[in-house]
């Protein structure tokens, strides 16, 4: 994904990529500016992805068990098994 006007273009392997993961991308998905949009975390002072998009990760990774909520709050954890796979599918340690 490329950062352009406050917003990331989600690429052709980066469509790949999330409908491998589970996030199904229309066509009109691509030319949406409300799509894909990056946002600044005034906690963490770091962009995210807002939008769509970041919905659509939010509950795919609930879905999968890889984060969950922290009750009485609007904060989530990563799980060990999250941990894991997104340290796997992202090549991070």
């Amino acid at each position: 994904m490329r950062k352009e006007n406050k917003r990331f273009a989600v690429t052709k392997a980066g469509r790949a990529w999330l409908e491998e993961l589970g996030v199904v991308v229309h066509d009109r998905d691509m030319s949406d500016p409300r799509f894909a949009r990056w946002c600044l975390d005034w906690t963490e002072r770091r962009h995210h992805i807002a939008g769509r998009l970041g919905s659509a990760l939010f509950s795919r990774f609930r879905e999968l068990r890889w984060i969950a909520p922290l009750r009485d709050s609007r904060a989530i954890r990563v799980t060990l098994d999250g941990h894991q796979r997104l340290k796997e599918l992202l090549d991070v340690e």
